[in-house]
């Protein structure tokens, strides 16, 4: 083999690619070397409600607290990043900064491991797997978020929407019950990570549904076993739920009190900073007071339904843009304002490609398109209407970074036989796996 065709082989590695990445991550992390010594894990700017649920766990309270203050028995926050910070807890102590070390490196190792699947769902659309995994690589919302503590669970989050996209059309090539069952699993562990994604499951198991009535595949059976799966990850957290609250929270509660409190023209009030909110909290408990809070949004939305209309529109611009004063300064601590303003060009480049990249996908790669496009559609309608910036948009940044590869194109078309697979996802495929 040639020396220009092992090198070739190298940078179109996945492996090597994430590697790479990782190196990134990690000397961001230790650059400059202050950025690691911010203190220990436990504070309530770096845990936030995960980290205070974690130290009840581990302090043998149970699932409980989410603030400064002892609550009881909580579903604030869905049960994965908790746990994992209770492992963390377990392992490094509790408030010790190698607690918080830990889970810093951990996250920029979720963060580099999702170019590989990155790679390979862009590998099946077209020849873009390397070109996308090496955007990914080096995306500055990449390296950046993982690191600040109140966004933990989005790096996990990234890296397995970015598995369930790949699992989504590669599942289709398959009529074995056993991968259809692991495909529902890895959705239930999405949504006990990142409960948003609750809203994208259901159209994705019809599209797939859809495309194997239209091959006369057994289109019932097994998008049942994945739906079947998916619930049976969840039930044990809603059926632990039920038994505390005596209520049905399925997956977390707090959906009234985030759309009360980014609605409400007396101020952005929390339990974990207002007294007055958290001994109303107390008092309620999580489910009535939460149930309190959405009636009271409802009508500050219908008695304001002109401000609600602009702060929506504001909260869309703050999801996929972002301006200097929140999204993009807030996140770059220790950085100047040109670093600042190559953010926002940066964001902006990925919005663009992505217009390009589904574009593509409408008029070149019909059967993928709709897979693509319910990330972008579905999933920041939550974030519309509630809190809002571009860092909440980053669990479905690796889908966005798929596009914007796409999307490229339409200047830099892929040469084929590189990575394309045979078949294209949502055709019958030559071979079906049974």
């Amino acid at each position: 083999m040639k020396s220009s065709d092992r090198l070739r082989r190298t940078l179109r590695s996945p492996v090597f690619i994430a590697t790479i990445a990782l190196v990134l991550r990690l000397l961001f992390l230790w650059t400059p070397p202050s950025r690691m010594r911010i203190g220990s894990i436990d504070g309530l700017g770096l845990g936030y409600e995960a980290g205070r649920i974690a130290q009840s766990i581990v302090s043998g309270r149970g699932y409980s607290s989410p603030f400064q203050s002892e609550s009881g028995p909580t579903a604030w926050v869905p049960p994965a990043l908790p746990f994992l910070l209770a492992a963390d807890f377990k392992l490094f102590g509790m408030h010790s900064h190698a607690a918080l070390v830990f889970i810093l490196v951990l996250n920029e190792i979720f963060s580099a491991a999702t170019c590989i699947p990155i790679f390979f769902a862009s590998k099946i659309i077209s020849d873009t797997g390397a070109r996308a995994a090496w955007l990914w690589s080096f995306y500055p919302y990449a390296v950046l978020v993982p690191f600040y503590a109140a966004r933990w669970y989005m790096s996990l989050s990234a890296l397995l929407a970015a598995c369930i996209l790949f699992a989504t059309f590669k599942i289709l090539r398959s009529d074995r019950s056993s991968r259809w069952t692991g495909y529902g699993l890895l959705w239930g562990f999405e949504l006990m990570t990142n409960a948003a994604f609750a809203s994208i499951a259901p159209f994705l198991l019809l599209w797939l549904a859809l495309r194997l009535r239209a091959a006369r595949r057994a289109w019932i059976r097994l998008p049942g076993l994945a739906a079947a799966a998916l619930v049976l990850v969840c039930a044990p957290w809603t059926i632990r739920n039920y038994a505390v609250f005596h209520t049905w929270v399925p997956l977390r509660p707090n959906f009234g009190f985030e759309l009360w409190r980014f609605n409400n023209p007396a101020g952005l009030l929390h339990p974990a900073s207002d007294p007055p909110e958290m001994a109303l909290y107390v008092r309620l408990g999580e489910t009535v007071y939460n149930r309190e809070k959405k009636a009271e949004a409802f009508r500050l939305i219908r008695a304001h339904p002109g401000t609600f209309a602009l702060t929506t529109t504001h909260r869309v611009k703050e999801f996929w843009v972002g301006t200097e004063s929140n999204s993009v300064s807030t996140m770059v601590k220790w950085a100047g304002h040109w670093r600042s303003r190559a953010l926002l060009a940066t964001n902006l480049g990925l919005i663009v490609l992505t217009m390009a990249g589904l574009s593509f996908a409408w008029f070149r790669k019909r059967e993928v398109f709709c897979p693509l496009v319910l990330f972008p559609l579905i999933f920041p309608l939550v974030y519309y209407i509630t809190v809002s910036e571009t860092a909440y948009r980053y669990p479905i940044d690796p889908i966005l970074i798929v596009l914007a590869a796409l999307g490229t194109e339409w200047i830099i078309p892929a040469q084929s036989g590189g990575d394309t697979e045979s078949d294209s996802p949502g055709t019958e495929p030559a071979r079906i796996h049974r």
